[in-house]
């Protein structure tokens, strides 16, 4: 019991695609660290920007701000689907990596909340690495070890969630002792203050710059295509720059003598003609099969379907989490009358606010590591994730009662908020997982997984996007009206319907 439970899908995937597996996951684990980077200091990077934004104004621009990034891509999604599977998996990605990271500097030093909201449209409308990646795992690995190359993407996802946050608390506000440090002179130290002030919400931003430029370098060097031959000639340009660069430090003595680049690219050429000789035949059945299988067929349509459902409530839950740990406490005054009637968030101090959301991504880690894997060998993907589709609505009932566990009680409170995020988690671990594989499976065809996970990408994106202007748009509306849980509540009803589709799934 006890190997079963720690045994990892992932450690046994092909040796010799481990480095391209740990690419792959890596392009994942910046993207969504610049998602959740932005989430956390979102509320008060906008709250800095236009302080006399009443509770429920600055709730609605947090849902618009958090959901722009997904609805550029209701559009460009499919685009890039497309693109994928003309030009390469390779190229999509380094395109939406450099062009985030350029919104990222954008946003760092947005002085508006248009701006904001500008940036974010724009590293939503050039990111196609969801596509990208998917499909590129996808096209690295035989057909039996998907479950576990798509399961360290997911992985990769609660890396991000559980680090982004840390780093941003940490690097925001004017109390970044560890910049100040920095400075060796009095001058110095006042400058960098004075910065700091000016630009409280710049680091966190430019750190996702940084990660997103440097995890580019690493795909333009180490990420080779494989899917298409014409995409190979990515490669022989990787092969040219790394000659230049020998011929800048042309003084240094390397340890061994490389192919020369004509005789190198002279073999991948006659590599790839092989290959094309070899795989004519089966790319000609493959296109008359193609023909024969449409995409739109009845169960594609089921898994569009839990997709959406998915997508929209878990944008809604980032949108209605952040806000709900900034918002004040209730009044003394403010009438209650329960089960529904109340009021409060749980305003907790800058320090704790990165720990209460990177907790969704350590406990996203830690269950990937021990106890999905485990439940997913024992009784399966899809099925575990119908047993656990209950657990959404369950944690989105129980969120907003959090707000009744006062800072005098420490232990109840933090109990009680791993506990929602326990439950969330769970499912959302799962239910990523299933969609993923259930999106690739909806095509045999390698020529046509860019254009079918392009699709489901854009009903993600549109329903994600609903989710998180929903949920901001719903948490101020109940601030109004004196129902604390009226998102909470609205958002664990649409899981319910997901609920209710599982069989079907």
């Amino acid at each position: 019991m006890h190997r079963t439970l720690f045994s990892l899908p992932w450690a046994y995937l092909p040796k010799d695609k481990a480095a391209a597996v740990a690419v792959i996951a890596s392009v994942r684990v910046v993207d969504f660290y610049q998602i959740a980077s932005f989430q956390t200091c979102v509320t008060l990077h906008l709250q800095y920007l236009q302080p006399d934004l009443s509770t429920t104004e600055l709730a609605r621009h947090v849902g618009v701000a958090q959901g722009m990034f997904t609805a550029a891509q209701i559009l460009s999604a499919p685009i890039w689907g497309i693109a994928v599977d003309r030009i390469g998996r390779k190229t999509v990605i380094l395109i939406g990596l450099i062009s985030t990271a350029i919104a990222c500097v954008g946003v760092a030093f947005a002085r508006s909340i248009g701006a904001v909201v500008f940036w974010r449209l724009l590293a939503g409308a050039t990111n196609g690495t969801v596509v990208a990646a998917r499909t590129a795992m996808s096209d690295n690995l035989p057909p039996q070890s998907l479950p576990a190359g798509f399961s360290l993407l997911v992985l990769s996802f609660h890396v991000a969630n559980a680090i982004g946050p840390l780093i941003a608390a940490a690097s925001m506000g004017p109390h970044l002792g560890w910049l100040s440090i920095s400075a060796s002179s009095e001058s110095g130290s006042a400058t960098m203050a004075h910065w700091e002030a000016s630009n409280p919400y710049t680091m966190p931003n430019l750190i996702s710059a940084l990660v997103l430029t440097a995890d580019a370098l690493l795909v333009w060097y180490k990420l080779k295509e494989v899917h298409n031959v014409t995409h190979r000639e990515w490669h022989k340009l990787v092969i040219r720059s790394h000659d230049w660069i020998r011929q800048c430090f042309h003084r240094y003595k390397w340890q061994y003598r490389p192919v020369t680049r004509y005789n190198y690219e002279h073999l991948i050429e006659a590599s790839d003609a092989v290959e094309m000789q070899r795989d004519e035949p089966q790319q000609d059945s493959e296109r008359s099969k193609e023909q024969m299988e449409p995409i739109w067929r009845l169960k594609f349509l089921i898994v569009l379907c839990t997709v959406a459902i998915l997508e929209f409530h878990l944008g809604a839950f980032g949108s209605l989490w952040p806000l709900f740990v900034v918002a004040d406490r209730r009044k003394p005054e403010a009438p209650v009358r329960l089960p529904f009637v109340f009021s409060g968030g749980l305003q907790l101090k800058n320090s704790d606010i990165g720990l209460a959301v990177g907790a969704l991504g350590f406990i996203g880690v830690i269950l990937q590591l021990t106890a999905v894997p485990h439940i997913t060998t024992k009784f399966g993907a899809v099925r575990a994730f119908k047993a656990t589709l209950p657990l959404f609505p369950a944690s989105l009932f129980i969120a907003p009662y959090l707000t009744f566990l006062t800072p005098d009680s420490p232990h109840a409170l933090w109990l009680g908020l791993l506990l929602v995020l326990f439950l969330h988690v769970l499912g959302r671990s799962f239910g990523i997982l299933v969609t993923i594989l259930l999106v690739n499976q909806s095509t045999a065809q390698p020529s046509r997984r860019g254009t079918v996970h392009g699709i489901a990408n854009t009903v993600a994106s549109t329903f994600r996007t609903a989710g998180s202007i929903a949920g901001g748009s719903l948490f101020g509306l109940g601030v109004e009206r004196n129902l604390a849980g009226l998102g909470w509540w609205i958002t664990g009803g649409v899981s319910i319907l997901g609920w209710a589709l599982g069989p079907w799934v």
